[in-house]
C-alpha cells in the first residue's frame, strides 16, 4: 500500500506522511524510523531478562510503511482524535476505518471488548509491537482516547490502558500490594516448573538469593522478572515490574495470577536447577 501511495502521489511515503499527515496535525513529536536517522529522545527497547537487557536490534528498513513510525502518548492521541472527528481523512473514509460494528477488524484497527462501569463496551483499538516494545491504543465511549507506549516486551498494555479507561470515568483501581525488602520464602517457593490445567507453564528461579518468575509472552518469547515477598507474608509474593501475584496455598499448589488478571492454579511437576 505504501508503495501505491508513492505511485500516486509521486513522491516517496516518507515525505509524504510527513507533509500529509505530521505536519498537517502539528505531530512535533512523531517521526519515520529508518534506523540510521537519530530520533531526539527515543526510548530504546528492553527485555526481562534476570534484569533487564536490550532487546535484539531489528533492521527498521524492513518495515516500510508498516511499523516504521515513533511518536509520542501525546502525538497518537492526538491523531485519533483527528481521526474520530473526520478532520484527517474526512467523515466518511474515518467512518470506514474505525467501523467495528459489522466486523471484529476494521481499517488498522479491531473490537475490543472491556468493562467500564460495569458495562461491556465494543471499542475501536490497536495493538502494536516491534522488538522491545508494547503499545496499545483505544477510543473510548466518550471522546477521549487512551494509549500505552511502553519499552519493555511483555509487559501488560492492555491491562493498563483499560485501568486508565476506568479511572477516566470516575473509577478506582486497586494499587498494587507493597513490597517486602526481602524475597519470599525459598522452601514455600520452590524452583521447578509449574503447569496449570489450560497447558500454561511458569518457571520459578532461584538466582543469587533472588526468585524469578519465568513465562512466555506474546510470540513465546520468554521473560523473567524478580519476585518479593509481600508485606513480609512469605507465602504471598508480587513481581516487582508487572502486577502479577503468586500465593503458595497448603497443599503446595500455586495460585498465579497474572497480569491481566487471570488466575490459575498451578502445581510443581520439574525441577529446575
Amino acid at each position: 500500500m505504501a508503495a501505491i501511495v508513492e505511485q500516486v502521489a509521486g513522491q516517496d511515503f516518507h515525505s509524504y506522511r510527513q507533509q500529509h499527515l505530521f505536519d498537517r496535525l502539528g505531530l512535533a513529536a512523531t517521526f519515520v524510523d529508518d534506523g540510521r536517522r537519530i530520533i531526539p529522545c527515543a526510548a530504546r527497547g528492553l527485555l526481562p531478562a534476570y534484569g533487564m537487557q536490550y532487546a535484539e536490534a531489528l533492521d527498521m528498513s524492513v518495515a516500510f510503511g508498516a511499523f516504521d513510525i515513533a511518536a509520542s502518548v501525546g502525538d497518537i492521541s492526538t491523531w485519533l482524535s483527528a481521526l474520530r472527528s473526520g478532520a484527517l481523512l474526512g467523515a466518511e473514509l474515518s467512518a470506514r476505518m474505525l467501523d467495528i460494528e459489522r466486523s471484529d477488524f476494521a481499517f488498522g484497527f479491531c473490537a475490543g471488548q472491556w468493562l467500564i462501569q460495569g458495562q461491556p463496551q465494543r471499542l475501536a483499538q490497536h495493538f502494536g509491537d516491534v522488538n522491545g516494545f508494547f503499545a496499545m491504543m483505544s477510543l473510548l465511549p466518550d471522546g477521549g482516547n487512551v494509549v500505552v507506549l511502553n519499552n519493555a516486551f511483555g509487559m501488560p498494555v492492555d491491562r493498563l490502558a483499560r485501568e486508565l479507561a476506568c479511572i477516566a470515568v470516575g473509577e478506582t483501581i486497586a494499587p498494587p500490594p507493597p513490597l517486602s525488602s526481602t524475597p519470599p520464602d525459598a522452601a514455600r517457593f520452590a524452583s521447578g516448573e509449574y503447569r496449570a490445567d489450560d497447558g500454561k507453564t511458569l518457571a520459578l528461579v532461584w538466582r543469587g538469593g533472588h526468585l524469578y518468575a519465568c513465562s512466555t509472552r506474546r510470540y513465546g518469547v520468554p521473560v523473567s522478572y524478580p519476585v518479593w515477598a509481600i508485606n513480609d507474608q512469605q507465602w504471598c509474593a508480587t513481581a516487582s515490574i508487572l502486577p502479577e501475584q503468586f500465593t503458595v496455598q497448603h497443599n503446595g499448589e500455586l495460585l498465579w495470577r497474572d497480569a491481566e488478571g487471570i488466575s490459575r492454579t498451578m502445581r510443581r511437576v520439574q525441577a529446575v536447577g
